[in-house]
């Protein structure tokens, strides 16, 4: 266990909450066991109540390259449509780099706030190259669904 368990003096669980509760994880960071009443041996110890982590249900995280490019009024004719069209212009030039690039810094400011899950939505039906051109994006990005790594990478 050790190095993939976690200790948890309070944790709330599906029937409530729980005192000494100990997590065991699979080299993903995924819990594969629970144990209620538990001592802590060698398992990381966390301080302070511990709650399940939060799905993000919706994301559009690549926009984050276009934030603060189109969050302002214009000259008046600044519509939805407006920045739907900025938004697409950006999803086209995107190469599969840029794309693993952005959405590794979105995904970690989601796990430091809190999210463990995501599911996510990236225009990319919109693009116009050749889909050839698509393939080197990870598959698990295309998807849609992402998983955090362990706890161990978090800085």
């Amino acid at each position: 266990m050790g190095a993939r368990a976690i200790f948890c003096s309070h944790a709330l669980l599906p029937q409530g909450w729980r005192d000494d509760v100990l997590l065991e994880l699979d080299d993903c960071g995924g819990i594969t066991a629970v144990h209620e009443g538990a001592a802590p041996g060698a398992a990381a110890r966390l301080s302070g109540p511990v709650v399940p982590g939060m799905p993000n249900l919706h994301s559009h995280g690549f926009q984050a390259l276009i934030a603060g490019l189109t969050g302002r009024r214009g000259d008046g004719q600044d519509t939805f449509w407006t920045w739907r069209e900025a938004m697409y212009r950006v999803a086209e030039r995107l190469e599969p780099d840029d794309l693993e690039d952005c959405m590794a810094g979105v995904f970690l400011r989601m796990l430091r706030a809190g999210y463990t899950s995501c599911g996510e939505f990236h225009y990319l039906h919109c693009i116009t190259r050749p889909a050839d051109s698509l393939t080197p994006i990870r598959p698990n990005w295309v998807k849609g669904s992402w998983r955090p790594p362990g706890p161990a990478a978090l800085p």
